[in-house]
């Protein structure tokens, strides 16, 4: 059975931007070759600004999608994206600039906003017009507010009635299992929400709503679904925590670094077969 083409949107500020410089995308750990292992012949990761507004973004991976049906010659597609990359795929959808799309899965998505970037962007609030002048795009730090989010609730006349399936993956950790560097920001968000998270994002804005309902009462479910196992931020695209006490900490439950990946691009593979069979109902 040829299944449809499946887009990977990465996230803000991507971690691999030098080394794709080089022709290597590292962003979703394995996670292609393990989509393609399970009869999806085109997997695509898309590339878009590094830390641009959501609107500049979406525009981007909109032109992304359209091109990839073109060359597979297919009419629609599924978008799995994670993070920053689910608002971008929200906006490209509701504004009608990827009406290819039959199903979005986000997976860590700010769909409510982070507090981590309400502090982010009052301490640097010069700093992002002035970058904006020398041609270096971070008014995408700014989409992810908590206010900002909330300008995202004008798409919900949009989404509740289009077509488009919508299936949210959320997941947390505990501070001492995060990623070092996402320490102080899971320590934020746990002081302003009381909210577990996965270091920069709490579930609640992760898991985002039940149902989208439009202005005029028409209803869509949103299929919210958590991971089976503890993750941050970082884990969710594939890899495993870099840190020796993480790895020791983790043992008991996955034996090592390559059961624990092999069990978040399962994730992915489940998130894509499920989106098939819901297409195909």
């Amino acid at each position: 059975m040829t299944r449809r083409p499946v887009i990977l949107a990465h996230g803000i500020a991507r971690f691999d931007e030098l080394p794709r410089l080089f022709g290597a995308n590292l962003y979703f750990k394995g996670v292609a070759e393990a989509l393609r292992e399970n009869g999806f012949q085109t997997v695509v990761e898309t590339h878009v600004d590094y830390a641009g507004e959501v609107q500049m973004r979406g525009q981007q991976l909109a032109s992304q999608i359209a091109a990839v049906c073109d060359v597979a010659k297919a009419d629609s597609v599924q978008v799995i994206a994670h993070s920053m990359g689910g608002l971008d795929a929200r906006w490209a959808i509701a504004t009608g600039r990827a009406p290819q799309v039959f199903s979005l899965t986000t997976i860590g998505t700010p769909h409510l906003g982070t507090p981590f970037a309400d502090v982010g962007v009052d301490a640097f609030a010069d700093v992002i017009p002035l970058a904006a002048t020398l041609g270096v795009q971070l008014g995408g730090f700014a989409d992810l507010t908590v206010q900002a989010a909330r300008t995202f609730d004008a798409l919900a006349d949009v989404e509740a009635e289009n077509d488009v399936r919508y299936c949210t993956y959320s997941s947390h950790q505990s501070r001492w299992r995060t990623l070092d560097v996402l320490k102080p920001s899971w320590q934020l968000i746990h002081e302003r929400t009381g909210e577990p998270s996965d270091g920069l994002v709490p579930v609640s804005s992760q898991a985002w709503k039940s149902a989208l309902i439009s202005s005029s009462g028409q209803q869509k479910r949103v299929d919210q679904r958590g991971f089976p196992f503890a993750a941050d931020h970082l884990n969710q695209t594939g890899w495993w925590h870099p840190t020796p006490l993480a790895a020791a900490l983790f043992w008991h439950r996955f034996p090592g670094r390559v059961r624990y990946e092999r069990a978040v691009r399962q994730l992915y593979v489940t998130a894509a077969l499920d989106a098939e069979a819901a297409a195909a109902r």
